[in-house]
């Protein structure tokens, strides 16, 4: 499709269906935790949309969104927050759209973990110009209860195609708690 694009779709070899529950009871828990993290994914987008950062990082308060080669680039609410904000916060001229398609949900058979890798197309928009394809990635989600809720425990993003970098993953968030600053030198 795009030259130099690949895809990863390593979910549907890595892993199994998730096998059906026995029971009725069982199997409509399933259905629902199933919608749950259906939500949450379908949140992140839509907070991102709003560029509702705040709401977007309290989706992370137990979670850690993580680099291509699965490096912690942010973690907990308030360090998502700062890193979304820092891409799509500043220019008000340009709408972004994520959209999110074709979505494999695996729950451990325990119920208590999940995991999901999806396809995503981001569409942007700068003022006064055609919208364009700008992103072409695949998300690596897993997730977990934390008091009877699902969360997101993680978030990988591993982009195939992009139309023009803004600028490079930065590295892993250091110990002292604040978002990973930019490369030296860049």
């Amino acid at each position: 499709m795009f030259a130099g694009c690949s895809l990863h779709v390593g979910a549907a070899a890595a892993h199994a269906a998730t096998p059906a529950p026995a029971s009725l009871a069982a199997r409509l828990q399933r259905v629902a935790d199933q919608q749950d993290i259906e939500r949450l994914i379908a949140d992140y987008s839509a907070f991102l949309a709003a560029k509702d950062f705040d709401s977007y990082g309290k989706l992370f308060a137990h979670g850690a969104f993580l680099g291509p080669q699965g490096q912690v680039i942010a973690s907990g609410s308030e360090q998502v927050s700062a890193l979304v904000r820092k891409y799509l916060g500043g220019d008000p001229g340009t709408t972004v759209r994520h959209m999110v398609t074709n979505t494999r949900i695996d729950i451990a058979p325990d119920g208590n973990s999940a995991q999901a890798e999806s396809f995503l197309t981001t569409i942007q928009a700068k003022a006064g110009q055609p919208a364009e394809i700008f992103r072409i990635a695949v998300y690596k989600d897993r997730f977990k209860k934390v008091a009877g809720a699902w969360v997101f425990a993680s978030r990988q993003e591993e982009t195939a195609w992009v139309l023009e970098e803004r600028e490079p993953v930065p590295p892993a968030a250091p110990a002292n708690g604040q978002p990973a600053s930019k490369p030296v030198g860049k």
